[in-house]
């Protein structure tokens, strides 16, 4: 299993784009993300079955927690920036 968190500023599309990625259908009115929230979906790579567990931080500075142990043993690092 691969574990993918996913970092930004609050109202950027964090959860809406994990929803889209996992459900397969765009939901514009979801709400924010209290703490830490996280959706799983298994891909196909190369033939072989591959598990994600996609986790959906918190914009918000108020809900500011030590993000510490979801970084812990961090393999590989995708800076995004969308605009």
């Amino acid at each position: 299993m691969f574990k993918v968190v996913f970092c930004g500023d609050a109202a950027v599309g964090k959860s809406t784009l994990i929803m889209r990625l996992c459900k397969g259908k765009f939901v514009s009115n979801v709400n924010s993300t209290l703490g830490v929230d996280f959706q799983n979906k298994q891909i196909e790579v190369d033939g072989k079955r591959v598990a994600l567990q996609l986790w959906d931080t918190a914009g918000q500075e108020r809900f500011n927690i030590n993000y510490f142990h979801f970084f812990f043993l961090i393999k590989r690092i995708f800076l995004l920036k969308i605009s």
